[in-house]
């Protein structure tokens, strides 16, 4: 049965909890703020990230932070992806160019035709553009998990909102190149915390 005593004990105890809440975010650093963000859209939790949003000081370094790691989050998945992208359509030609030369031999066609030296030459210039591709990719892997360790994000929070891999620590041979490139532009979405 509910009585005035308890229904008045249950408002007490639902407003000192509202209190802990509020004094929890309040308490915050834009860094764990920031963190917390990513992690609620990791989890599709829209409640919970309104709440880090809101609950930010105005005019604040919290809402920056949330703006960094939203712009790191984003980033990573375009890097990937792009690179995923162009490495399929660079496997697409090699195989395309092998499937023809095989075809060609199995037809019983004359090894020195041009359209199967031509084809030929395709696969010779692919072979080398298909691994400088895969070294980026890595390159891509190791910049954001040099990122994610600096700033303490998981890197599994940092991929999965958008379902990409997660960055690894070391994902193999790099193009120095790219990981240098990849560093600045993950440099620039530090937390700064």
């Amino acid at each position: 049965m509910v009585t005035s005593q308890n229904l008045s004990l249950s408002q007490s105890i639902g407003a000192d909890l509202m209190d802990i809440s509020k004094k929890i975010y309040a308490a915050m650093t834009p860094a764990v703020r920031a963190k917390a963000y990513w992690s609620a859209l990791g989890r599709l939790d829209e409640a919970e990230m309104v709440r880090l949003v809101d609950t930010a000081p105005s005019g604040s370094e919290h809402k920056n932070a949330i703006l960094r790691i939203d712009h790191a989050g984003m980033a990573y998945p375009i890097i990937e992806l792009g690179n995923l992208y162009d490495l399929t359509i660079l496997r697409g030609r090699l195989g395309w160019a092998a499937a023809f030369c095989k075809g060609w031999e199995a037809a019983g066609g004359s090894l020195d035709a041009q359209e199967l030296l031509k084809d030929i030459r395709l696969i010779e210039q692919l072979l080398p553009e298909i691994e400088k591709k895969k070294l980026t990719l890595n390159a891509a892997y190791q910049a954001a998990y040099e990122w994610c360790e600096s700033e303490g994000v998981d890197p599994e929070d940092l991929a999965r909102p958008f379902g990409v891999k997660a960055p690894v620590k070391d994902p193999g041979p790099v193009d120095e190149e790219a990981l240098e490139l990849f560093r600045k532009v993950f440099d620039a979405m530090r937390l700064g915390l």
